[in-house]
């Protein structure tokens, strides 16, 4: 069943109507026709699905209708295609000689790992910043559950302006809690 005019919508007639007498537009350029560039926009791409449109080649150019598109307006059957040529048969390359076989190469000796030592200071200065990332867990999951009340904030807050610095940071997801 070939398709008629009707088949593709009435703004997408209109669309493709106006290309014909246009060969390219851009989307602003259906306005004078009353439809806007959103509605041009939805057309061109459901034509372009049907391969009656044609999208721009280049960034922001024209579209243009195609053959197929030319022949549903003004109502000839759709352009037969053109039968391309047969492929000349390309002649046979001679074949190449074999390779001569290499020998395997020898797989490389794995280095040992090494064992990193750390010292007794390390250890626990590690253990300490574990620790600590402990204990701010436990006080944010008690922070999350209950509502702190106004003095404890308020105390909290002058507690905060005495700290040192790099304290007050480590602090700042508890005192973003605390502001909530």
């Amino acid at each position: 069943m070939a398709l008629k005019l009707e088949d593709i919508g009435k703004i997408a007639a209109q669309v493709l109507k106006k290309m014909v007498q246009l060969k390219s537009a851009k989307f602003n350029d259906l306005a004078d026709e009353g439809i806007t560039a959103t509605q041009a926009k939805n057309a061109f791409g459901r034509l372009e699905s049907m391969g009656l449109m044609q999208s721009p080649t280049e960034f922001r150019g024209p579209w243009k209708i195609t053959p197929k598109g030319v022949a549903l307006v003004i109502g000839r059957p759709d352009p037969q295609p053109q039968p391309q040529p047969e492929p000349q048969p390309e002649p046979q390359p001679e074949p190449e000689p074999e390779p001569e076989p290499q020998p395997e190469p020898q797989p490389q000796p794995q280095p040992e790992p090494q064992t990193m030592r750390i010292t007794n200071q390390q250890a626990a200065e590690i253990m300490a910043a574990m620790e600590f990332q402990t204990a701010l867990d436990h006080v944010r999951a008690r922070l999350s559950v209950h509502q702190i009340p106004a003095r404890a904030a308020y105390t909290y807050w002058q507690i905060l302006e005495v700290l040192p610095k790099p304290l007050v940071d480590a602090l700042m997801p508890i005192t973003q809690l605390v502001d909530e």
